[in-house]
């Protein structure tokens, strides 16, 4: 009998990817978005909590995601990525060095610049406002090891196709 159960689950399967198959490409990619869009949805959901709590302003989140981002800064370029003056950038990356989530270092190739990068306390907010990887990680562990290393194909060739300046491949060179 469970022979024959995993036998309509293998035809099921085959089934399934014979219809995929078959499907015009829109239909397909239409059907990749819905379900990116379900998936982009649960994510923002499970970060809800993480931002009702949060203590920051608009201008020092947005600091913040853009130290987070480049992993390191200099007051100059955060100024720059904000577009405001370098006093006011100067205060923002303060107010997060006294709330604990940036700190300054020394610029061991410039002396006379600081750097700029989230602390652990940082990297722990950016996390929980992001809230994916949390909340993904208990339910990628349920997938089979198969059906993970589809969705990793897939995901990597979807990341060939994207613009380089939206992944985080083009801050590689600030750390």
């Amino acid at each position: 009998m469970i022979e024959y159960i995993d036998n309509i689950e293998l035809i099921k399967e085959f089934n399934m990817e014979k219809v995929e198959k078959s499907l015009p490409d829109e239909t397909l990619a239409r059907d990749v978005i819905d379900l990116l869009r379900e998936l982009l949805h649960a994510l923002l959901m499970s970060s809800v909590p993480a931002w009702l709590n949060l203590q920051l302003t608009l201008p020092q989140l947005r600091t913040i995601f853009i130290i987070a981002h480049n992993m390191t800064s200099s007051v100059m370029q955060i100024s720059q990525d904000l577009g405001v003056g370098k006093p006011t950038a100067s205060y923002l990356v303060d107010k997060l060095v006294q709330a604990g989530l940036v700190e300054r270092n020394e610029d061991p190739e410039d002396r006379r610049r600081a750097r700029v990068q989230l602390t652990q306390a940082g990297v722990e907010l950016i996390q929980k406002l992001l809230g994916w990887e949390e909340f993904l990680g208990g339910r990628l562990n349920q997938i089979s090891k198969e059906d993970l290393s589809t969705l990793k194909r897939g995901l990597t060739v979807v990341m060939e196709k994207l613009p380089e300046e939206a992944t985080f491949k083009t801050h590689d060179s600030h750390h």
